[in-house]
């Protein structure tokens, strides 16, 4: 149990600025003043207000002047409040006069599911002073270290077409564990405050505990490995010779030697798959064996609800590459604070539950094929697996295709011609309206032809996994854009029997692999 708290203080990263005394149980306004000796035109005088409690260990934050501050990280907004913790840092100015919450004696925190991720943050001393607090008594002007080596010197290597890149900093070497940490929002933020990096130079640590955190860590005889996904590195938009600059420059901020993984495009490099980290345990980390359980992995991309002062995730992408790892995850916020679990939106689509079907069609007493003509009309969204189970299973139909005919009135003409000849017919169109189906029923009347249709019964979420694993494990395949599948399903008007089908048949994703390696992708969460 910790002692009672003496004091506490706004302790300032800046040199020039002081310290700021904060009493117990008393309000008190903090901003552009001769007490802080803080200038800057843009802070307001009463910039923010401030409450501690020394029983609670808690300091109660609220803007109050004009422009955000930032409170670990995240924008503040006007008049809601934040409970700030020993350890938390306080921006008066988003990106701006940094400051540290400061107990003293400081509390003991619970930092996580790891003891070593809860020991590490804090010195082995008596005084048990948080790291984060020793760190700023150790740091100069430029807020490095005094004798912090400079480990930005190191190896670039390009891997499989140029969809990996890998640096290797000087004196990295392979360990049994593995901190590893996602980028964008985990280490670093941008100086501009947008949202995206204006440049490569548009960057700055997402806070001061960062160095620290990751060399305790290092210290404790863990590789540091950064992954990042990065589709549009080597274009125009984000040129390679820069990017390659901002990491080095990383690397050299934090001062301890490390490996950044570079994801390029939508390869299997791409978090949440997998390929980067099986790269690093199969090429990378000198043939020492990785042990799992006390490794883990750090990113903002964690699937949260928006909630006051913070935006909803942008993805899910890092808490599901975790998952597929079965690795040990932390938010920033959870890591580096010890702040609690959070509840996020998990994923609608669980690949490892749609493998388990083994029902093909409904209802099971209908057939796929009758013994009599008939005209099948296929309903279904690009890249729901019409096609392939057309040609697999309907064999015996003569088929009608407007990728293959060019448009649909050819498509009418050759199940007209089908028709007139005895034919059983199988249309393979997307068919998504009343109206593209009926052209069909029209024709089958015509001919005095009996008409069913197979409904693709296969969610959003899936139809976007299975067209990423077709990329992933067919050279062939070209990707369908998410556009042409959300543009389907919005304007999709499922069909019923009223329009003229004597049955409605529910065709259900059965699937089948070449290998069992396919069967383990396929199983993982390709999708963020």
């Amino acid at each position: 149990m910790s002692s009672k708290i003496q004091s506490c203080y706004l302790c300032s990263k800046d040199i020039p600025f002081l310290s700021v005394y904060l009493p117990d149980k008393q309000a008190i306004f903090v901003g552009r003043s001769a007490d802080t000796k803080i200038t800057d035109t843009q802070c307001s005088r009463k910039q923010v207000r401030l409450y501690a409690n020394y029983d609670d260990h808690k300091v109660f934050i609220e803007q109050v002047g004009v422009r955000p501050c930032g409170f670990n990280g995240f924008k503040t907004k006007r008049g809601v409040k934040f409970i700030g913790q020993d350890g938390d840092c306080l921006e008066l100015l988003y990106g701006k006069h940094a400051y540290k919450i400061g107990f003293t004696p400081p509390p003991m925190k619970n930092l996580g599911n790891l003891e070593t991720h809860k020991r590490l943050l804090f010195d082995d001393t008596e005084d048990n002073e948080p790291l984060a607090m020793k760190k700023l008594k150790l740091k100069d002007n430029n807020g490095d270290k005094p004798d912090m080596k400079d480990y930005s010197n190191g190896k670039w290597e390009h891997f499989t077409n140029n969809t990996l890149f890998v640096y290797t900093s000087e004196g990295c070497e392979g360990r049994s564990k593995i901190a590893a940490y996602d980028m964008d929002k985990t280490l670093i933020k941008t100086k501009s405050g947008l949202e995206f990096p204006r440049d490569t130079n548009d960057w700055e640590l997402l806070n001061l505990l960062v160095p620290g955190n990751l060399k305790k860590y290092y210290d404790d005889d863990y590789k540091i490995v950064v992954f990042s996904n990065q589709a549009s590195l080597g274009t125009a938009k984000t040129p390679l010779k820069d990017f390659k600059l901002k990491i080095e420059g990383l690397v050299k901020r934090i001062g301890i030697p490390m490996q950044v993984y570079l994801a390029a495009g939508q390869s299997i490099y791409r978090k949440p798959r997998t390929g980067m980290w099986d790269f690093l345990l199969s090429q990378m980390n000198d043939n020492v064996t990785v042990d799992k359980e006390k490794s883990f992995f750090v990113g903002d991309a964690a699937g949260r609800p928006g909630v006051p002062g913070r935006k909803k995730d942008h993805s899910l992408a890092d808490r599901l590459f975790a998952i597929n790892l079965n690795l040990t995850f932390f938010t920033p916020e959870e890591h580096y604070f010890g702040h609690k679990k959070v509840s996020y939106n998990a994923p609608s689509f669980h690949p490892k539950e749609a493998i388990k079907n083994t029902v093909l069609y409904e209802p099971q007493q209908s057939k796929l094929t009758l013994d009599k003509q008939e005209l099948i009309v296929m309903v279904g969204s690009p890249g729901s697996g019409k096609s392939h189970f057309a040609k697999i299973h309907l064999k015996s139909y003569h088929y009608v295709n407007r990728d293959t005919l060019g448009n649909w009135q050819k498509c009418i003409m050759k199940t007209n011609e089908a028709l007139a000849q005895g034919k059983s017919v199988v249309v393979d169109n997307t068919n998504p309206d009343k109206n593209s189906r009926q052209r069909y029923l029209d024709i089958a009347k015509k001919h005095n032809v009996s008409s069913r249709c197979f409904v693709m019964n296969i969610n959003k979420e899936h139809i976007k996994h299975n067209n990423i694993f077709r990329v992933l494990t067919d050279s062939t395949h070209q990707v369908i854009s998410d556009m042409i599948i959300n543009s389907y399903l919005k304007n999709f008007i499922p069909p019923t029997e009223d329009e003229g089908f004597s049955e409605i048949v529910k065709i259900n994703f059965v699937p089948s692999f070449k290998s069992e390696e396919d069967k383990k992708l396929y199983e993982m969460y390709l999708l963020g």
